[in-house]
């Protein structure tokens, strides 16, 4: 084995080489520069080969035939450009910058390269230089090469995975902090700090807890973190942070005491921002709630009617049984007729309002949009209510403009104007009540006025929400439902419903209708 390709297993494959029938001719005849350069690269553990003469003929060690994998050992000997064949467009500008007495480095060079019998992403750190003759010409190109693509995918996999985490954190509302147990400081990531709305850094638990949770909760979240230290286990709270620009945001901590060398260093956890969570928590409790109260509301409400129902219906099975054989006298039916009449009435009434509650919540509203002529449509429903007026002797005045023309739904313009004549009768104190209806230049306006208990304040902002009632369900009979239904029919119609009232003084409603005739 000739000396300069010394003891190594690709020095052993150029020593079985015939190199007499190579461009190059027999290794007695090589320039002594390239006898030189060789010894140097095939005795050398790091990566290295030479690409010699004008035709580039490759000559490498053994740590650079790793990087060949199957294009070794045919490689050796062979033109550069044969054997990186796939990458030449890539390399050949650096080459030729060798060529003109210049020395080139590139770190984490992508290369796509067929060595292993496919193609594959590859990175190279490497330096190109000369090799110069005795008569200081470049006759050869000396390269020292470590490959990178395990440790260039490796960062790039984990900032990919860092990116990932913090996009994930960041649309979570999720961020990460320690704190360090030696020196007491508290530290927070980017994302973290975005939540809080304040620094990245603190001198010590307290510093932070001081700095952005609210005044009633810093001694519970203190005490919390203070047990979690003290037992080593796991760190869980819940609080309120006043951010920099005045949002108030609910938090949730969590962590847990990390040991190094069985010594409590560290803790680390995560933070939450469950505002939007607690939000969706309070909606379900007072869905809960509203639940709870409607099937209050409407056992009491149902349960009058069926007992006045049962009761006559007991009353009149009674006179029946005392003379079977005959007939029940006319005017023994008119009291329990009447209350059939009254009672089935009102509970067909209250699972009307059920239902319209039903499909307003679930968005199912129909409306048919016609003309409408509200002269004409509130005079044949104060009709309807002639006897009722007649028999609790309550005057009714009206004050209403001729043909006043809208378009609306018919149907549920008049649910809404019957719902509010109900309402004056149940609050009116059997006081004249007085409707009106005026054409405006823009809209249309009806009120309707009665002189009875009054709306206090604080209730005229309530009054159209669901269940909400002027008196207890005690006194006067109702859901609560109907202005709430009112007031989303006039809406989806274009209009608005609103109430001025005078505690003990009575109430006036005032519906406006958009006026397109």
């Amino acid at each position: 084995m000739l000396s300069f390709f010394g003891n190594s297993e690709t020095g052993k494959i150029a020593s079985e080489i015939n190199w007499s029938i190579h461009p190059l001719g027999t290794p007695e005849k090589w320039d002594q520069v390239l006898k030189l350069t060789l010894s140097i690269v095939m005795n050398s553990r790091f990566p290295m080969f030479i690409a010699w003469g004008k035709e580039r003929f490759l000559f490498y060690n053994d740590a650079y035939a790793a990087i060949l994998g199957k294009k070794h050992p045919a490689a050796f000997g062979e033109t550069f450009r044969n054997v990186w064949g796939e990458i030449w467009t890539d390399i050949e500008p650096l080459i030729l910058a060798v060529d003109r007495g210049e020395a080139v480095y590139l770190e984490d060079l992508k290369l796509i390269m067929n060595r292993k019998g496919f193609f594959e992403e590859t990175y190279f750190t490497f330096s190109y230089s000369p090799i110069f003759s005795e008569t200081n010409e470049v006759c050869g190109l000396y390269c020292a090469v470590v490959e990178t693509t395990e440790k260039f995918i490796a960062e790039r996999n984990l900032q990919e995975n860092q990116d990932l985490l913090k996009f994930a954190l960041e649309s979570s509302n999720m961020g990460t902090w320690k704190v360090d147990l030696i020196t007491g400081k508290v530290y927070l990531s980017e994302e973290a700090a975005k939540i809080f709305g304040y620094a990245l850094e603190y001198d010590n638990a307290e510093a932070a807890i001081e700095n952005f949770i609210l005044p009633e909760f810093r001694q519970h979240a203190k005490d919390v973190l203070t047990r979690a230290l003290a037992d080593g286990g796991a760190y869980n709270d819940q609080y309120q942070i006043l951010r920099p620009d005045g949002e108030i945001r609910w938090i949730n901590a969590r962590g847990k005491v990390r040991l190094i060398n069985d010594k409590p260093t560290l803790m680390t956890g995560v933070i939450l921002d469950i505002t939007e969570l607690k939000k969706v928590q309070e909606a379900l409790e007072e869905s809960v709630h509203v639940r709870d109260e409607f099937i209050s509301i409407a056992s009491h409400e149902l349960r009058t009617p069926l007992t006045s129902l049962i009761l006559q219906n007991q009353l009149l099975n009674r006179t029946i049984a005392k003379d079977p054989q005959q007939p029940v006298p006319q005017e023994k039916l008119k009291t329990p007729l009447r209350v059939f009449q009254n009672q089935l009435g009102h509970l067909t009434h209250l699972i009307e309002d059920m239902l319209d509650v039903s499909k307003i919540i679930a968005g199912k509203i129909n409306l048919n949009i016609e003309a409408v002529n509200l002269t004409d449509l509130i005079n044949i429903i104060l009709q309807r209510w002639e006897e009722e007026f007649a028999q609790k002797g309550i005057g009714l005045q009206t004050d209403l403009e001729k043909n006043i023309m809208v378009m609306a739904d018919i149907f549920k313009l008049d649910q809404v104007i019957t719902n509010l004549i109900s309402n004056a009768l149940k609050y009116g104190n059997g006081k004249p009540i007085r409707i009106e209806a005026v054409k405006g230049e823009e809209s249309a306006v009806i009120k309707v006025i009665d002189q009875g208990i009054g709306i206090s304040p604080d209730q005229q902002s309530k009054i159209f929400n669901r269940f909400e009632r002027v008196v207890s369900a005690n006194n006067i009979s109702g859901l609560g439902l109907g202005l709430y239904i009112s007031k989303q029919i006039v809406e989806s119609l274009g209009g608005t419903i609103s109430v001025e009232s005078d505690l003990g003084k009575g109430s006036t409603f005032i519906v406006t209708l958009p006026n397109n005739q």
